[in-house]
């Protein structure tokens, strides 16, 4: 899928593919040491991380990228809670400091709610620690308490799925299929 932006132009959202996953983990990894935040966390980490798209791993993060001339400018994920069977999880809303500002990091979090509305998730709460409360805000979630250390300050957030913007018109959209989740 392709979406223009004003000021950088065509960007190009995909999901993670392998031939990507070093450059999506330069991203992550820099961007973080950038802004002093998990500066302990090994790029070899983030690269394992990356990785469990790929793997034999029965609950799989989903990731998708965003490209600006086939170059990666941001990534972001989602994935189920291994805790409870309807709580799902974003995280890696991580988009190059370059391209911050301009949308695209708004998108990202789109695209990954729209798949969720999509799977049938009708029942589960979409859950996420941000240190960018009012970017979430303007998906409904609702900041359940802040966390804060030495290094930085998050909001624990969430929202049920049937509350996300756009979900009736996403769902309206859907040929049922009549099939479980499968999760």
């Amino acid at each position: 899928m392709t979406k223009y932006f004003d000021g950088i132009g065509e960007v190009v959202f995909q999901k993670l593919t392998t031939d990507k996953i070093n450059e999506s983990a330069d991203l992550i990894y820099n961007t973080y040491q950038a802004e002093k935040i998990w500066v302990d966390y090994p790029k070899e980490q983030v690269i394992d991380e990356l990785m469990c798209p790929f793997s034999n791993l029965v609950y799989k993060p989903s990731y998708f990228i965003a490209l600006q001339n086939n170059v990666v400018i941001g990534i972001a994920s989602y994935m189920w809670s291994h805790t409870s069977s309807n709580v799902l999880e974003l995280s890696f809303n991580t988009v190059n400091p370059d391209f911050q500002r301009k949308g695209i990091g708004q998108h990202l979090v789109y695209l990954r709610l729209k798949e969720i509305i999509e799977q049938g998730n009708d029942d589960s709460v979409v859950i996420t620690v941000t240190r960018k409360p009012k970017l979430f805000e303007k998906f409904n979630f609702t900041t359940s308490f802040m966390l804060k250390n030495e290094k930085e300050e998050s909001a624990f957030m969430f929202c049920k799925v049937i509350d996300l913007p756009n979900y009736q018109s996403i769902k309206n959209k859907i040929k049922h299929t009549g099939k479980a989740r499968l999760h």
